[in-house]
């Protein structure tokens, strides 16, 4: 269906290993990259399988139930009257050896095309969400560490352009199936060592340089999880607007509090859902390795993320064909 040029409406789907999220959104008012969210909403639905391996797979039931949210996250955005779809899949689509019989299933059920981004087009379209949030505005210098399930994008920006971008097979998902053989049980010192250490091993052999006690945005569900707990301590009842600055020393204390916790009591946790139960030790241990190799006392979320980035790329094209 074709704009009306005078009121575009956009609905981005990001499938990611660990959530399928979705944003609507216009242009903002200046020719800048802000944009105008209208909607979003995130569904925990882990479509990924074997992460871990060589041989990473879409299960059946992971399919079914991502081709499920999908189809719920579309019903949602109708109220909106969406004139344009952009469907992106990342790490969890992008690893499998089926994905082309999940983004057949997806366009026969959608009518909609799906663009399996490469690690480099994501990390490029995660910084350019970024430089939609007005947090960060007129900020010249700082790193992006945007995890996911599947993988971790790190990303350097100066001076108003992206200086380096790196695309790597860390995400929580896949370095939780790797390492930590009982995820449902206490998260042992054994399993923290070997998660730590693959994540700055992994690191170090691409080469990506951290800006040095520079700024650090942190991306993605596992830094929205953690904030989300640390508002909810500190009696914000909704967690945009807790300061969206988290200390390491505020996310050491939450992993060293969930580390000998099985999942049961782990999500009793308030904020802590169900479906990140297994993996947010990892995840949390892989932020702190982060912020150690950034030399950096705390870490600033942003919610600006991948979505953000396909609807200002989308706004920009648009205003240049005009």
């Amino acid at each position: 269906m074709e704009l009306a040029m005078s009121a575009p409406v956009l609905a981005v789907i990001d499938i990611g290993s660990n959530s399928i999220k979705m944003l609507v959104a216009t242009p903002g008012s200046s020719s800048g990259p802000e944009i105008r969210v209208l909607f979003q909403k995130t569904l925990e639905t882990r479509i990924g399988g074997g992460l871990g391996n060589d041989k990473s797979k879409l299960s059946e039931a992971g399919m079914v139930a991502g081709l499920g949210a999908i189809k719920r996250l579309l019903t949602l955005a109708q109220p909106y009257a969406p004139t344009h779809y952009r469907i992106v899949a990342t790490s969890a689509v992008r690893d499998a050896q089926n994905r082309a019989d999940f983004t057949a299933r997806l366009q026969s059920v959608t009518n909609a095309p799906i663009d399996i981004l490469s690690g480099e087009n994501e990390a490029l379209l995660i910084a350019r969400g970024i430089q939609t949030d007005p947090t960060l505005k007129g900020v010249k210098e700082f790193c992006i560490a945007d995890l996911g399930g599947g993988s971790l994008e790190c990303i350097r920006y100066s001076e108003g352009k992206i200086s380096e971008a790196v695309s790597l097979q860390l995400g929580a998902v896949r370095l939780t199936e790797k390492f930590v053989p009982q995820p449902h049980e206490p998260f042992s010192d054994t399993a923290r060592a070997a998660v730590a250490s693959e994540t700055r091993k992994k690191i170090s052999e691409s080469g990506f340089s951290f800006i040095s006690n520079g700024l650090l945005v942190g991306t993605g569900g596992a830094f929205s999880v953690s904030r989300a707990i640390l508002a909810h301590r500190r009696g914000f009842i909704a967690v945009e607007t807790w300061p969206a600055e988290m200390s390491r020393t505020d996310l050491a204390e939450l992993l060293e509090e969930i580390a000998p916790l099985d999942a049961t009591a782990r999500a009793r946790i308030p904020n802590l859902t169900p479906e990140r139960t297994d993996i947010m030790p990892a995840a949390l241990t892989t932020i702190l390795v982060l912020l150690d190799l950034a030399g950096a006392d705390c870490v600033l979320h942003s919610f600006n993320n991948l979505r953000y980035g396909v609807a200002s790329r989308f706004f920009t094209e648009l205003r240049n064909e005009r």
